[in-house]
């Protein structure tokens, strides 16, 4: 009997979940109304919904966000400071009722996005109550504020609350949601699609986003890409609102999870694409997404940038031509124009092409607008070769003139053809109607001007790039290194030109809130595939809430430093670090704001300076140094790269060099010996086969260098004498310069253009300026008669651009610029120790930082050396972290086991 007992329970027991199991989602809501007494709120939001927001606790994250310095920058502007002030009055009176209070602190609230018709669209406010008798408090609740009245009663009952005369709203409690909204139909709608359970968690693709959605966040955003680009496209002018096309066939629907900070609001989730649709981000798919490694040549005034990357341009380009505007237009312009020029131009426009390119717009300090294309090549010789025939096609055949020279050793091409870029890359390049292309680094450059070739070349030459920009770095800080879609914006640099393509409302609202929205200036967007899911990463950031520095910190090591500290970059966050060693041969990784993050124990002390390295060719670095028997390879999180330490053949004196030929990560790892011969390893600890193993006539102590000149390497190595040795990739002497000099073994060796042409730089070791060319022709200047002990730097001292020779001699200060004038002379009534620094970015007026022989440290200005307001002492030459505002940065000083960071405004 008890058998069968537990036999009909089992039998029991399988019946419930047969009949569960095909009930599935519907179940589980059934099962919750019956435990529970409420629906979940997202049954209310219907099928039809462009975007939600999901708050997780809305009175909470009212006063968070309250609280953030970006809410305070953006209550500066009218109509937000509007909004935040009837949310405020909102949230008041929700306050003063104990069930609303509880409500808006732990249970969700919704804010649904519906387009109308039109141009309009209206939204849904949804929160979710405790259980479905509380109806009558909220009309109890809504009643004492305004006027109700019942409005209607089907499907549900619901009601209209009249507040004053201009502001009124519809509302209903049905099932346990407060559902409000000032479009009644759309209340109307959202109550007849819950009676039909016609919501949104039955839409596949959209469930699959909210089941991926973040749990531990201030709140999630859904959206459609579709409804969303409908909602933006009003703000576009007459003549731009077909540029939001693509954005509506992006993709399907995405989720992203909102985190806020001081400094901005950063959204992080995941896109879907539908198989069956026509979305654009499909073309990406199977591609792997690339390092971002064109920032290294954009102009850092870059206003707007579109970057695209993949891994194999042979696979992706079909697909990226099937959503070219008139595709078909594209495959007759081919055919027309290889007739007529009589050259195949599928072969030599595609062939080239690498894993990048990118559209952007660029302002120079004038306010005058520029257009890029960037196209990386895989080969820029190739890329050069047929571009020029091309252009040279184009000359004969129509016998017109092109207009080609050379710009400060730099050629800019010229292509007079008006649809080139636009049929093969798509018609957001129809603004290069007859282009300029230039070779910067790895990349094709293509511009709308000669002029805009020429700025282009001017700040890749000046390093005045987007990765050198400390604006753009900070703001990188949340944006992933890799991407297939990087849309970013700087409205500090393209306000005028975005205000030009809004519509008048739009237009009006940017120019009249200029202050304000420069506070708040960066934007970014990426889709990166991963697998079968879209990563997706949005951030706005503001400029004038960061906080990289503390005001100051101190920290102590376990023994007393045993060299300089240097900086270091994490690649995640592109901010600083700092590195130590320790005298009990301890290395350490600082962050900087003082954080020991990790220490590690080697078997020595290192020689010299830490190298990155990017060893695995993925975008991040390691940390590459060596000691007199071994070489380290450290990663991020202090553990050592597999193969590290190994040791050396001979006992090196002087730094490691890691020279990257191809830009592969195929380095070449180059030392001196004890035995004065250079000595050459692969990354795996062996020796380079093929290098000759050149050894010099005396002792090397100085960091091996490379420069390479019109494509040729040069690696130079200096000795304790004076001798300069100018070698090839093996190990052969490459020139000999004449006429002869003896080098300062202290001062490197520059690159710079001059009079058209790339050559070296450095001093002899009376203090004479060097150049040699390429085919090691020298050319000295005499500027002063210097000491042997001077000290030299080659930097921008007046800020007009150009970089100067500063020397320092004894308690002397000299500056000449390049057409070697004098341009500063000042005498101290002390003498300096060997280092200067310069302090390139801050925009008040020091211009170098000085150490004195007692150690300490002394800020010099154009016209006046200044201390700090309590004397700073450091035994060791400082760092400094400076920033591109108005507030300066911080000295790094460092003496015996202290390392400290000190305001550069104190």
């Amino acid at each position: 009997m008890k058998n069968k007992k537990v036999t009909k329970n089992l039998l029991i027991g399988l019946l419930v979940l047969i009949i569960l199991i095909p009930g599935g989602y519907f179940g589980v809501r059934y099962y919750k109304k019956l435990t529970q007494g409420v629906t979940p709120v997202y049954h209310a939001v219907p099928v039809n919904s462009s975007a939600v927001i999901e708050l997780k606790h809305p009175g909470n994250f009212w006063e968070y966000l309250k609280n953030q310095n970006i809410a305070k920058q953006l209550q500066d502007i009218t109509e937000i400071d509007r909004f935040f002030k009837k949310t405020d009055y909102l949230d008041s009176l929700l306050k003063q009722d104990e069930d609303f209070k509880r409500w808006v602190q732990k249970k969700p609230l919704l804010l649904s996005l519906h387009y109308r018709g039109g141009d309009h669209f209206s939204y849904l406010g949804l929160l979710q109550l405790s259980n479905t008798r509380q109806e009558k408090k909220v009309i109890d609740f809504i009643g004492k504020h305004s006027k109700i009245s019942k409005t209607g009663d089907e499907p549900y009952t619901y009601y209209k609350a009249e507040i004053n005369d201009s502001l009124k709203f519809y509302f209903s409690v049905p099932e346990g949601i407060l559902i409000a909204s000032m479009d009644r139909d759309l209340l109307q709608q959202s109550l007849t699609f819950l009676k039909k359970e016609q919501h949104i968690l039955t839409i596949a693709e959209f469930r699959k986003v909210y089941k991926a959605r973040g749990k531990d966040v201030e709140a999630n955003v859904f959206f459609n890409h579709r409804g969303l680009h409908r909602y933006l496209s009003r703000l576009a002018g007459d003549d731009y609102v077909t540029a939001f096309s693509n954005w509506s066939n992006y993709a399907g629907w995405a989720e992203a999870d909102l985190m806020m900070s001081d400094d901005g609001l950063w959204f992080s989730g995941n896109t879907l694409v539908n198989d069956t649709a026509k979305h654009y981000l499909k073309i990406f798919k199977d591609q792997n997404p690339g390092n971002i490694k064109m920032t290294d040549i954009l102009p850092a005034r870059t206003a707007l940038l579109s970057y695209y990357s993949y891994d194999d341009f042979n696979t992706f380009y079909p697909k990226y031509k099937q959503k070219l505007d008139k595709a078909d237009e594209q495959k007759k312009y081919v055919t027309n124009f290889n007739a007529k020029y009589d050259l195949n131009l599928n072969e030599y426009f595609l062939s080239w092409i690498d894993d990048e390119f990118a559209r952007c717009v660029v302002s120079d300090p004038q306010g005058k607008y520029y257009n890029y294309a960037i196209v990386r090549a895989r080969d820029t010789k190739e890329a050069k070769q047929s571009l020029d025939k091309i252009s040279g096609a184009i000359r004969n055949t129509d016998r017109v003139e092109t207009d080609t020279m050379n710009y400060r050793g730099v050629e800019i091409g010229h292509l007079k053809n008006p649809y080139l870029l636009r049929m093969f890359l798509g018609k957001k390049f129809d603004v290069f109607k007859q282009p300029y292309y230039t070779i910067l680094d790895e990349y094709v450059v293509f511009s709308g001007s000669k002029k805009a070739a020429q700025y282009a070349i001017n700040q890749y030459m000046l390093e005045n790039t987007l990765n050198n920009n400390k604006q753009y770095l900070a703001f990188a800080d949340k944006i992933a290194g890799q991407a297939n879609i990087y849309l970013y914006y700087n409205l500090r640099y393209g306000k005028d030109f975005l205000a030009s393509r809004l519509d008048v409302k739009a237009r009006s609202f940017l120019l009249n809130n200029t202050d304000e929205i420069n506070d708040i200036p960066l934007g970014g967007f990426q889709y990166q595939y991963q697998g079968d899911k879209i990563y997706t990463n949005f951030y706005f950031k503001s400029d004038t809430a960061r906080r990289e520095v503390s005001s100051g910190w101190q920290l102590a090591l376990e023994a007393p430093l045993a060299c300089k500290p240097e900086f270091v970059v994490d690649h995640y966050t592109k901010q600083k670090k700092i590195v130590a060693f320790d005298k009990q041969k301890q290395m350490y990784l600082i962050n900087i704001n003082g954080k020991i993050e990790w220490k590690i124990r080697l078997k020595e002390l290192p020689v010299g300076g830490v190298e990155m390295i990017d060893y695995y060719n993925n975008g991040k670095y390691q940390y590459l140094f060596n000691t007199p028997s071994y070489v380290y390879c450290i990663a991020l999180n202090g553990k050592h790269v597999e193969g590290f330490p190994f040791q050396t053949d001979v006992i090196s004196r002087n730094p490691l060099s890691a020279f990257d030929y191809k830009n592969t990560s195929d380095y070449r790892i180059l030392m001196a010996g004890k035995d004065k011969y250079i000595y050459n390893y692969r990354k795996d600890g062996s020796q380079v086969e093929g290098w000759q193993k050149y050894q010099s006539d005396h002792l090397v102590l100085a960091k091996i260098q490379r420069i390479v000149l019109d494509n040729k390497d040069f690696i130079i190595v200096a000795d304790t004498a004076g001798g300069v040795h100018f070698l090839s990739r093996r190990g052969v002497k490459r020139i000999v310069p004449q006429p002869a000099f003896t080098n300062n073994s202290k001062i490197p060796f520059y690159k710079l253009t001059t009079d058209g042409k790339q050559v070296m730089m450095t001093t002899d070791k009376d203090g004479r300026i060097i150049f040699i060319d390429k085919e090691g022709k020298v050319d000295k200047f005499i500027l002063n008669e210097f000491s042997p002990n001077f000290e030299f730097e080659f930097a921008d001292y007046d800020r007009d651009g150009k970089r100067d020779f500063i020397f320092l001699d004894n308690n002397s200060l000299y500056v000449y610029n390049q057409d070697y004038q004098i341009i500063e002379k000042r005498e101290f009534d002390f003498e300096v120790l060997g280092d200067i620094k310069d302090i390139p970015h801050t925009q008040d007026s020091i211009r170098l930082i000085l150490r004195k022989t007692n150690q300490e440290v002394v800020k010099i200005k154009p016209e006046s050396l200044e201390t700090f307001k309590d004397p700073v002492f450091s035994q060791f030459p400082v760092l400094v972290y400076d920033k591109s505002d108005k507030r300066g940065g911080n000295l790094i000083i460092s003496t015996d086991k202290r390392i400290e960071s000190i305001p550069l405004s104190d």
